[in-house]
């Protein structure tokens, strides 16, 4: 009897949580949207995250015109997101560069040295977004 009624409010809880949910998404002046969703880096790597103790970590980055981050790498994958203007994703490798917009993200590997500029003559602010191992350093340099 106790398992039967502990089965029935289980139950319970997923359909109140569900519907929940679809109500609270369904609220006036609330949108979710998906922006990036991504199996690999722009570059084609998969994207892989280290088997150890992880952290998130948020940086918000706002670059003058005509200004380049410089050579540098980082130790785990991250998502950019371009926040205002445009952003030029620097291709160290002798493929193409890349041009993302206000409203674009993207996905960096890990281990790979990059740069990113702003090319254009308004400034440009985008969020970086680091999956990567508790207390070792986001950005190494050559």
């Amino acid at each position: 009897m106790k398992r039967r009624v502990l089965i029935l409010a289980l139950a319970v809880g997923i359909v109140m949580g569900v519907v929940g949910n679809q109500l609270l998404n369904a609220q006036q002046g609330v949108k979710s949207t998906t922006v990036l969703e991504a199996t690999a880096a722009n570059t084609g790597e998969p994207i892989q995250f280290p088997s150890v103790r992880n952290q998130f970590v948020v940086h918000l980055l706002e670059m003058a015109p005509g200004t380049t981050t410089g050579r540098h790498m980082h130790p785990a994958f991250h998502v950019n997101y371009v926040l205002e203007g445009e952003l030029v994703d620097l291709d160290l490798r002798g493929g193409r560069d890349r041009t993302y917009k206000a409203g674009e993200a993207f996905v960096h590997a890990a281990n790979t040295w990059e740069d990113v500029a702003n090319r254009s003559t308004a400034p440009v602010k985008f969020l970086s977004v680091y999956a990567t191992e508790e207390g070792k350093p986001i950005t190494v340099r050559p």
